[in-house]
């Protein structure tokens, strides 16, 4: 299963996660499955039989968008003649259609699958002996900006973020019903009647 999905171009975290392996540790899961030969023989073969499928029903398509061009040419139909030309085109991959993805299957990776191709580096898993955590200390460079060297100054408060997004009409009438309510209330509890409604 996860060959499968690797092959159908999907990462190798989704793969592991589709092969029913733990979510949790699905992306390293991936990347270890990924580093096996065999794992990776196996996606290969089941990419060019996949691509090999893709090319014969774009063969077959073409021959009979080529039944219909003919047929229509001697029917006198030149609108759909010219439609089918233009289907064989975009089949053939000559002009590019988003609604048939299938003609460049495999072309374009899944974002996640960027590093399947790469080699395995141990020297990225070796870590520093236990006995030794000051050497690479000693070796790192210490580097000390001008600002560093300065007292501590205070900054200004940054201002109040902007809110995202706007309120809808609904929004603005509820707030402003509100603000005028508290208007109408003075700090003493009683409530404020406008002078035009008194009379």
């Amino acid at each position: 299963m996860f060959c499968q999905a690797i092959a159908a171009n999907l990462g190798g975290a989704e793969a592991a996660r589709r092969a029913g392996y733990s979510p949790n540790g699905a992306k390293q899961r991936g990347a270890h499955l990924m580093g096996q030969p065999a794992i990776r023989v196996r996606v290969d073969q089941l990419r060019r039989a996949r691509s090999d499928l893709h090319q014969a029903d774009l063969d077959d398509a073409a021959e009979v968008v080529e039944l219909i061009i003919f047929e229509a040419l001697e029917k006198k139909s030149l609108s759909l003649a010219l439609r089918a030309v233009e289907l064989r085109l975009k089949l053939r991959g000559v002009i590019m259609d988003k609604r048939i993805p299938h003609h460049h299957a495999g072309a374009v990776k899944h974002p996640d699958a960027d590093y399947e191709d790469l080699d395995f580096d141990p020297s990225e898993d070796d870590d520093v002996p236990l006995d030794q955590p000051h050497a690479m200390a000693e070796e790192a460079e210490m580097v000390t900006l001008d600002s560093d060297l300065k007292p501590n100054r205070r900054l200004a408060p940054s201002p109040a973020p902007v809110p995202s997004f706007r309120p809808n009409r609904k929004q603005r009438r509820a707030a402003l019903h509100e603000n005028q309510s508290k208007k109408n209330q003075p700090e003493n509890g009683r409530t404020r009647i406008p002078v035009a409604a008194r009379r």
